[in-house]
């Protein structure tokens, strides 16, 4: 404290110094008495700005350095701070990037799972368990939800759903499937050609049997030009559409003209050169068909059996396809007289269309089994195969269609003869 008051006396500034020999005096007794003085030691501070006055070279070229390593120093901190915050920054993106892949591979797991399930669902449609089918391809349409990147394949599901209800008969439901189809598939989007032109000839196949004349019409011709247009040769969706274009006797072609295009994609169809190939078994059942209806029963008969022995290979003996080819071939032998033939043809066909609950064939399988069986005496027989079949159409077709007027002029006639017959 002395070296303090005596500093303070001897500052170069008035205003540094006592301000009077009195309090002088006064911090001096404070001193000897042992209480702080009042002076107050010049700071470094106050050391620096005195010798800043003194030399201001100096001063100036100090301070200079001092905001230079201060400056340094910011900096170095600053860059330390956005290196850490850059690290935080790339850090989140990779965890943002690792949760995106992460979802990216349930979502391809889970299209691959499904993929794997629409496959199981084809093959019991294909081996005609069809309910088991429509609950897997509901099961596909829960688990895929709405996203768009699914709806490609979402479409593809609504697809198969109107394809099996369209084959058990779920008319009305069928249609509003494949409208619903329709609407969701994205026009112009790369793989949906394939998948339009399948709900294009669900829906004309659907109209048809509906009865729905302008509807089949519009969709016959849309369907035909879009195949044409986008799918090539030999592909199975374009054959199919080109089969309804020619097999449709709601165009206005003449039986000929029908016969020529059949055959013509019977063509395109061989050009595939698949063994035992379904597609051209599907012409030559149609132009089996067109045969018969043009009274050529010998050839139509002989290109049923072509078209038989492929889907015999491909399905077995038990399977719709197979009893449909037996049908027309009953029918074959029936226009040629060979009754007994045709009566086990229909037959064998009746047993599989019931064991498949194909009722619309099974009525018209039991009508024709009726007549045959009139032609080989079997009146008894005859009567009951007509009523049941009476009976089908009658549910299936409502109590007013002409249908039940033929069969009644059969059961007519097959009970005046077993009448007479019994007289």
């Amino acid at each position: 404290d002395l070296d303090t008051i005596v500093a303070t006396c001897m500052a170069k500034r008035p205003a540094e110094r006592y301000e009077s020999a009195t309090a002088l005096a006064e911090d001096l007794e404070r001193h000897l008495a042992g209480f702080p003085i009042l002076a107050r030691r010049t700071g470094l501070v106050g050391r620096m700005v005195r010798r800043g006055r003194r030399n201001p070279w100096q001063a100036a070229a100090l301070m200079a350095l001092v905001l230079s390593l201060g400056a340094g120093a910011w900096a170095l901190r600053s860059d330390r701070v956005v290196e850490e915050r850059e690290s935080e920054l790339l850090s989140t993106i990779e965890k943002a990037e690792r949760l995106d892949l992460a979802v990216e591979e349930r979502e391809a797991e889970l299209l691959t799972t499904l993929a794997g399930t629409l496959n199981r669902a084809r093959e019991m449609a294909a081996d005609e368990r069809h309910e088991r089918a429509l609950q897997e391809l509901h099961l596909i349409l829960e688990q895929l939800g709405d996203l768009p990147e699914n709806r490609i394949f979402r479409v593809e599901v609504i697809a198969e759903i109107a394809t099996v209800l369209t084959r058990v008969f779920e008319l009305d439901e069928a249609l509003i499937w494949a409208d619903r189809g329709l609407a969701e598939l994205p026009a112009n989007v790369t793989g949906g050609e394939r998948i339009r032109a399948r709900l294009l000839n669900t829906r004309l196949a659907i109209h048809m049997q509906l009865g729905n004349v302008e509807e089949h019409v519009r969709d016959l011709t849309e369907a035909h030009t879009f195949v044409r247009e986008h799918l090539p040769p030999g592909d199975a969706l374009r054959l199919e559409a080109i089969q309804a274009w020619a097999l449709s006797p709601m165009m206005g072609r003449t039986l000929g003209e029908r016969l020529t295009l059949i055959r013509s994609g019977a063509e395109e169809a061989r050009g595939r050169n698949l063994e035992h190939d379904g597609v051209l078994s599907g012409f030559l059942t149609i132009e089996s068909r067109l045969l018969f209806e043009a009274g050529q029963f010998a050839e139509a008969l002989e290109v049923t059996d072509a078209a038989l022995e492929i889907d015999r290979w491909n399905f077995g003996t038990g399977h719709g396809d197979v009893a449909l080819g037996r049908y027309l071939r009953g029918q074959c032998l029936y226009g040629l007289s060979r009754y007994k033939e045709a009566r086990d043809e229909f037959e064998a066909a009746l047993t599989t269309f019931e064991a498949v609950g194909n009722e619309r064939m099974s009525a018209k399988s039991l009508a024709h089994l009726g007549e045959t069986r009139i032609h080989l005496g079997e009146y008894r027989t005859a009567i009951d195969a007509l009523e049941r079949s009476r009976s089908r159409f009658e549910q299936l077709l409502g109590p007013e269609h002409p249908n039940l007027g033929v069969i009644d002029g059969m059961l007519d006639r097959a009970r005046a003869a077993e009448s007479s017959e019994s007289d």
